[in-house]
């Protein structure tokens, strides 16, 4: 079914039904009787049998979720669950019972709403035509074909991702979108997808083929999968290397209810997801659904969901766990868009959602407006960040997609700039050359840089030094046994230090001459091969060298060995202890011979999406400044967001001394019997009452810089009835404020 051109906005909140029928200007209002009567979802305490319940209330079940011994029931006819809810909850062998859809008070403004079949409701605020396809979160819809024009790009013109596709392209991430099903047969999604799942009446069927049949046994024939079409396509334009998992927890009509999205959540979970894509919203977060967000978060995954366009709190974006981002939408002046609901605990960052250009059914494209598509705009960001830095926690990526940011007029969060988030500067890889040998007569390293960046960076501005012990400061030689440039383009030099470090009394210097070429947007050196040895030939002790590292047996970021360019150090830190002075040079002739120079592509995809994009290399890496030892007063700002019995703490520490202290330890005690369950950005331990937070020397949040430097971290744990802030914290022994 299909319509040349049409207008949609509609509304995806919990509870209210509203049906358009197609080539009509018509609506049917459900009434009090379309709503699920005999539905309930209960969960179990420990040891008590499902079969035990179900006896009991003579009850069907329908689904269950094995993890959290939630189950999905279907109560006999003459029951209802709002009568058996008070009887439910007070039985002792349940934790709790709720209803299947959202029964509160109709929401009142000028918007229309109609109460209808329980779930997730959907509101009409204008339409041209009739079309039977329902969308959520306010969407504006325009058909087109074609790619589109430049001032059309603006979306993704405005948050550079040009540049930031030069980085990552989300290859290998698997995002789930929790939605309407789609059009599996779509040019632009149809290599990106992995088996899903149907929640709509537990089919297992997601795709209607548009073959006049009812593929998915909802009564009706090739309806609209438009707007989970639409979402994925602007996901997969974003970040091509995606696969995406369609999960169906909406039917035809943008309904589904607490049930449907609760299973949708963890199965994503289960099957492998690492960020879930949520362009729906409800007025409540029943305990069902807050178990399957926190399922989530406890995995690792990361979640997006649409900030809506109601008054708000809107769920999940409004749960106020710290790693439940809540996505509001921009136009094109950076101000929130017209439609853009919610409240603040709704909108941690914005993204664009006017007239974002994507797929629809069947072979279509079109122009959507909406927090929808600022929700996968932020979801394709993610499987950018969570591809190209594999081994940040999904705390750290939220925090560098909303600490990346240009101002929305009127806002407190800002709007997301992917090429700034993905930009992370120069790193070095390394990997140990020599396994089980640290005490022969080679220094075996293997090293690659990489480029983090959206320009081209040539190598003749770079120097590695790579920092270890020459026992009784003998002569040494260089030799290199492969370079992906050819071992020709690599000089190198030997630097004693006059003031031993620790772990270092020299270094190795790696430098490039102008022939060398360059380190491409996104891409890596290639790998160097390297072997240095004492002239005769005695052995080296290589355990404490600063920069060797025994368990580093495949190529991993390594901020021991650092990175300069064009002097300055732009990766890694330097050991501790004075300046390095040069006392001596040597230069000795590598082996092998040259190579042609190349530049090795860490892995991309191979599809290129529409529309394409023309990249805008104008960013240079932010140097990193060399940090000194030390320590002076500090201060802690302690931030919680409390739930149910859990809390989590988002924790800064503040550095106002005049030294930067490398690697820190902060200790506290907490008075109300609180209790850590896991942790982010730092090692947390708890003996007791007595929690100890830190981070060592050369670990990439281990640097407090001086004069009002911070660090982030932060745990989660639980409490009972009170949650007081600690009040005597210490850093590396010096009390806080």
């Amino acid at each position: 079914m299909r319509s040349l051109t049409f207008w949609l906005k509609l509304v995806l909140v919990l509870g209210l039904l509203l049906v358009v029928v197609a080539g009509a200007a018509a609506t049917v209002t459900a009434t009090s009787s379309d709503l699920p009567p005999d539905e309930v979802v209960v969960r179990l305490r420990p040891q008590v049998s499902i079969t035990t319940i179900t006896a009991r209330y003579n009850a069907t079940e329908v689904g269950r979720l094995i993890e959290n011994n939630v189950y999905f029931l279907k109560l006999p006819v003459g029951s209802t669950a709002v009568d058996l809810l008070p009887v439910l909850n007070s039985d002792a062998d349940l934790f709790y019972a709720e209803l299947n859809y959202y029964d509160d008070a109709l929401p009142t403004g000028s918007q229309r709403y109609i109460s209808g079949h329980g779930k997730f409701p959907v509101v009409e605020q204008r339409y041209i035509s009739g079309h039977n396809v329902f969308l959520d979160a306010n969407q504006n819809y325009t058909n087109t074909s074609g790619t589109p024009s430049g001032s059309d790009r603006w979306a993704w013109d405005a948050i550079g991702l040009a540049d930031a596709r030069q980085i990552s392209t989300g290859q290998g991430v698997i995002v789930a979108v929790l939605d309407s099903g789609l059009v599996a047969a779509h040019p632009l999604l149809n290599s990106n997808l992995i088996a899903g799942y149907d929640f709509v009446g537990m089919t297992n069927q997601i795709y209607d083929f548009g073959n006049n049949l009812d593929d998915d046994g909802d009564g009706r024939i090739d309806e609209g999968t438009g707007h989970g079409t639409h979402i994925s396509g602007i996901i997969v334009s974003a970040a091509p290397g995606v696969q995406i998992m369609p999960i169906r927890v909406l039917n035809s009509d943008g309904v589904g209810t607490y049930w449907e999205v609760a299973a949708g959540i963890r199965f994503a979970v289960d099957h492998g997801a690492k960020v879930i894509n949520l362009s729906l919203s409800a007025p409540r977060l029943p305990p069902s659904l807050q178990e399957a967000l926190d399922y989530a978060v406890a995995h690792g995954v990361i979640v997006v969901a649409a900030a809506g366009a109601g008054p708000g709190p809107n769920y999940p974006a409004a749960y106020s766990h710290p790693l439940i981002l809540g996505i509001g939408a921009s136009d094109r002046g950076d101000v929130s868009a017209s439609f853009s609901g919610g409240q603040a605990v709704d909108n941690k960052v914005y993204a664009p959602g006017v007239d974002i250009y994507s797929s629809y059914p069947y072979n279509e494209y079109v122009y959507g407006s909406g927090t929808s598509m600022a929700s996968a705009i932020v979801a394709a960001e993610a499987a950018l960040l969570r591809s190209r830095y594999p081994e940040w926690t999904a705390s750290q990526v939220n925090q560098r997609i909303t600490s990346q940011v240009v101002p929305v007029s009127g806002t407190l969060p800002g709007r997301v700039d992917l090429a700034a988030a993905l930009s992370t500067g120069l790193e070095v890889r390394y990997q140990l050359g020599d396994n089980g040998s640290p005490n022969d007569a080679n220094l075996k390293p293997r090293l690659q840089i990489i480029n983090n960046t959206a320009i081209t960076i040539p190598l003749s501005e770079l120097q590695l030094r790579y920092w270890y012990t020459n026992e009784d400061n003998k002569p040494q030689s260089f030799s290199c046994d492969y370079s992906a440039i050819g071992c020709g383009s690599l000089t190198n030099s030997f630097v004693n230090l006059a003031v031993p470090r620790g772990g270092a009394d020299a270094y190795l210097e790696v430098g490039f001459p102008a022939s060398a070429g360059a380190v491409l947007p996104g891409k890596s050196s290639g790998e160097f091969v390297l072997r240095i040895n004492k002239t005769d030939w005695s052995n080296y002790s290589e355990t404490n060298d600063y920069s060797y590292d025994a368990t580093k047996l495949v190529y991993t970021a390594w901020p021991q060995v650092t990175l300069y360019q064009t002097g300055q150090l732009v990766w890694g830190l330097e050991p501790s202890g004075a300046l390095p002075t040069p006392t001596a040079t040597q230069t000795s002739t590598s082996l092998p011979p040259a190579v042609t120079p190349t530049s090795t592509a860490l892995p991309t995809a191979t599809k290129t999406p529409t529309p394409t994009l023309t990249p805008t290399p104008t960013r240079t890496p932010t140097p990193t400044l060399t940090p000194t030892s030390g320590a002076g007063g500090c201060a802690v700002t302690y931030t919680l967001n409390q739930w149910s019995t859990n809390f989590a703490a988002d924790v800064k520490i503040t550095n106002n001394g005049a030294t930067t202290i490398n690697g820190w330890t902060l200790t506290w005690s907490f008075a109300n019997g609180q209790q850590v369950t896991s942790m982010w950005n730092a090692t947390v331990t708890q003996s007791g009452a007595n929690v100890t937070a830190s981070n060592p020397a050369g670990h990439w949040n281990g640097m407090i810089g001086a004069n009002g430097g911070t660090v982030p971290f932060g745990f989660q744990a639980t409490y009972s009835d009170v949650n007081a802030r600690p009040t005597n914290f210490t850093l590396n022994g010096v009390a806080c404020q």
